[in-house]
């Protein structure tokens, strides 16, 4: 798992399974709340499942973009993860 703060006002998360999804975008999300208006990108070259709880999470994180005029922006999703 990784949660990186980049100097552009760009949050990267690399979630490391489905273990730490939930984990990951907690701390992204106190991100946004700290920093304010910042956009955010989830590698999810890691994840093969996703979950309600991380539905949720993604749901207010998108939340919390969307009010301050961010974007939300994901890469390398796997297939099973593409249907969801």
């Amino acid at each position: 798992m990784a949660v990186c703060e980049l100097p552009q006002g760009t949050i990267l998360a690399d979630p490391a399974g489905k273990s730490y999804v939930d984990e990951d975008l907690q701390e992204v999300a106190r991100l946004i709340r700290d920093r304010g208006q910042c956009d955010v990108v989830l590698d999810f070259a890691s994840v093969d499942f996703l979950n309600s709880s991380h539905l949720t999470g993604l749901l207010q994180v998108r939340k919390l973009l969307t009010d301050s005029g961010s974007r939300l922006v994901f890469c390398n999703i796997n297939r099973p993860i593409q249907g969801i």
